[in-house]
């Protein structure tokens, strides 16, 4: 033990700190050196530090923003494959759950639907984000110019969603009336599935009509100029076009069945209740040509009024 104590009071002793600290004032020298050339000093005395980025006149968060971007196309990638293999095993699964399983179709119903607004959700996040504020928030920064610029590209953004979605619910109600007159046809001998079919039609072209003149209401009718006006010229158009469509279809229609009724009574041969469903069919013909007419005269009064007075 006092060996080992004397051995150590013996080193302390010999230790030369001149010497150390004169080594450490060197590499701190030598590491100051290193730093220097890695960085460069401007005229303003101002120091720039070193830099990954490819570009001296890239931003840091454009460079954040770039990488973000880049994982999110990744991303998608390998979600979108995934999801669409998902909604196929679903349709399968509907169509092979046939009328005994009500519970598993109407699962597979609600997992195609929420697939697919997700995946439609996963495709078009990043390009509303870059089109309503920029990658890393360009609107915030442009001014009036700017917010003016992004706001087009919104606008534009917004017509395309919307066109598309016009296109896909027209084609659906095309898709359900043709299944509604095949439903129609099949099911002659039986009112209530005739019931369903005209309700189906009915709802199809209320919808198809709904598609047609969203955009005129939204943005000639409603909207005008940004929002600043209401089209009243444009809206008394609309309502004189679809009038006169209407009028036209009546018209049209009870021309038909006012000769429906008259084969029905040639073809009577004494039959008072086919005599009494033809008389039926022509007063309800008569009235629709009397509507289609006085719709027409009023349209035509109404679309001459001024809207200002």
């Amino acid at each position: 033990m006092q060996l080992t104590l004397i051995s150590t009071v013996s080193a302390a002793t010999s230790f030369d700190y001149k010497d150390t600290l004169k080594q450490f004032s060197e590499d701190i020298e030598t590491i100051s050196e290193d730093l220097s050339d890695q960085t460069e000093t401007d005229t303003d005395g101002v120091i720039s530090l070193p830099t990954f980025q490819a570009d001296d006149e890239q931003e840091g968060a454009s460079t954040i923003a770039l990488a973000i971007q880049r994982f999110m196309n990744f991303f998608k990638l390998l979600v979108a494959p995934l999801a669409i293999l998902a909604i196929v095993i679903a349709g399968v699964k509907l169509v092979t759950a046939g009328r005994d399983s009500e519970e598993a179709a109407t699962k597979a119903k609600n997992f195609i639907r929420y697939a697919a607004e997700g995946l439609i959700i996963i495709i078009i996040a990043d390009q509303i984000i870059n089109v309503i504020f920029g990658p890393t928030g360009e609107i915030f920064r442009g001014g009036q110019a700017g917010a003016e610029e992004y706001g087009r590209k919104t606008a534009q953004l917004m017509e395309g969603i919307y066109s598309l979605i016009q296109v896909i619910i027209g084609s659906v109600a095309i898709f359900m009336i043709v299944i509604a007159g095949m439903r129609y046809v099949a099911g002659s001998a039986s009112d209530e599935q005739i019931a369903t079919a005209k309700k189906q039609i009915t709802w199809a072209l209320i919808g198809l009509f709904v598609v047609g003149v969203s955009e005129f209401v939204a943005k000639d009718i409603l909207f005008q100029q940004q929002g600043t006006k209401i089209g009243f010229d444009q809206a008394k158009q609309l309502f004189a076009q679809v009038t006169n469509f209407a009028a036209g279809t009546i018209g049209t229609l009870s021309f038909a069945f006012m000769l429906y009724a008259g084969y029905l009574y040639v073809t009577a041969q004494g039959d008072e209740d086919q005599v009494a469903k033809a008389k039926k069919i022509i007063f309800g013909a008569i009235i629709g040509i009397l509507l289609a007419g006085s719709a027409y005269a009023i349209t035509s009064t109404i679309v001459q009024l001024d809207a200002s007075r």
